[in-house]
């Protein structure tokens, strides 16, 4: 963690202290997501992409500003909220469609970002979720990998543009494996916290796979 981020986190514990949590929706206290609105998140559209799943609609102004607070404000806490959201409403309950082998290790590998937009934040946000996912996760099946993927191309950011064929020329080649041997035959999900045309998740995809991986899928938060 940089000493960006760490700044980050002081200063969300310390909101924390000051403004204990209150739901994003309803502002009732205990969580910034209580369990009354999480029942009423609309869920994703299924993805135009194939092997790219996704939890939540983003137009749900709820998880739009969770999923900012998280992204922009280095809110770990939140990371954590929509992490197990993740993990237990979609990866858990998906296993089966993923089609992994039974009882196999699933590595979990966040998009990276750019060097330069890691040093612009200080923090790379579906690491987090990464992160979070594998405390979650079954003992020993989920493993944490942010050495296999880099960014090696710095484009002009997907939010930025609006076709669906221009965002998957702007992401092609971004990705780069560094790892390959560790990745030769293993089973993998890709962990991103929203997707839109699912270009990014499905350049991810398709460079591991190119080094070997067995299965992998791409999941992210919303989209």
């Amino acid at each position: 963690m940089t000493i960006k981020a760490r700044l980050n986190n002081l200063k969300s514990s310390l909101l924390d202290i000051l403004f204990p949590k209150k739901c994003l929706g309803c502002r009732e206290n205990g969580a910034y997501l209580c369990s009354k609105c999480i029942s009423s998140i609309p869920i994703a559209t299924k993805s135009q992409s194939e092997n790219v799943y996704a939890l939540y609609s983003y137009t749900d102004e709820r998880i739009k500003k969770a999923i900012w607070l998280l992204k922009y404000k280095y809110n770990k806490k939140i990371g954590d909220e929509l992490a197990f959201l993740l993990y237990s409403k979609l990866i858990c309950k998906s296993v089966d469609e993923f089609e992994f082998p039974e009882n196999s290790q699933i590595m979990l590998v966040p998009i990276p970002l750019s060097k330069k937009r890691m040093r612009e934040r200080g923090f790379n946000q579906s690491e987090i979720l990464a992160k979070e996912i594998v405390k979650n996760g079954e003992v020993l099946r989920f493993i944490l990998k942010t050495d296999m993927l880099t960014r090696s191309k710095d484009g002009p950011h997907q939010t930025s543009i609006q076709n669906r064929a221009e965002r998957i020329k702007n992401i092609e080649g971004s990705f780069t494996v560094t790892n390959k041997p560790n990745i030769e035959g293993k089973c993998i999900i890709l962990i991103d916290d929203v997707t839109t045309t699912g270009a990014t998740l499905v350049e991810g995809i398709s460079t591991l796979k190119e080094a070997g991986a067995r299965k992998v899928v791409g999941v992210a938060l919303a989209h």
